[in-house]
């Protein structure tokens, strides 16, 4: 009996050479023709999946918004109250953006920010800020404030992204997934925020 070969799953191994490049050098070391190399294809067939580099990078961040999401919701699932799922919440987005320093950049960057050339962009994108905004509307339904938690979910993005950025250009330091600093942020920035309603 002849064993069949498995058919490869070539736009997997592009996104996956494509985050490795990014992951190891910058955005700025990601072209399709080098893609092609390390996947050991003609850079004609990078372009049957992607039509440019634009088109991989929004893809890229697509991804990177559903992996976001999904560690966001696996922390708020596991917490014990609203509160403490807020917490998690920003623990996982920390944690996120600090193991992919590039993606996340990539993420929220002006390489593809309002280029949403792929249908689901906008969607994939949205998904982490709703998931942050509903524990938000939980903790403050339970609080008995009456408040738009859209915009309190919008504080506490722009509080998560300005202490990425002052971590990641090296502002604050930040030693590891267990560092107590990163606690004490967290504590500071749930307690600061919702000390105003």
């Amino acid at each position: 009996m002849v064993a069949t070969r498995k058919k490869r799953d070539l736009r997997t191994d592009l996104l996956l050479a494509a985050k490795s490049r990014i992951h190891d050098g910058g955005i700025g070391a990601l072209s399709l023709r080098k893609l092609a190399q390390d996947t050991g294809v003609t850079t004609m067939a990078t372009y049957h999946h992607f039509k440019n580099k634009e088109a991989l990078l929004v893809q890229i961040a697509v991804d990177g918004y559903g992996d976001l999401a999904q560690a966001m919701q696996s922390a708020s699932d596991a917490a014990a109250s609203p509160q403490e799922a807020i917490k998690g919440i920003m623990r996982a987005y920390f944690h996120f953006a600090l193991e992919n320093p590039e993606i996340y950049h990539l993420m929220f960057g002006r390489e593809i920010q309002g280029k949403p050339m792929i249908p689901d962009f906008k969607d994939a994108a949205s998904r982490s800020f709703y998931i942050m905004a509903d524990a938000i509307k939980l903790h403050l339904d339970a609080s008995g404030h009456e408040v738009d938690a859209d915009s309190v979910g919008l504080s506490f993005w722009a509080t998560l992204h300005g202490l990425v950025c002052l971590v990641t250009d090296g502002t604050i330091l930040y030693k590891s997934r267990s560092d107590e600093k990163l606690e004490r942020l967290i504590e500071r920035a749930v307690g600061g925020l919702f000390y105003i309603y």
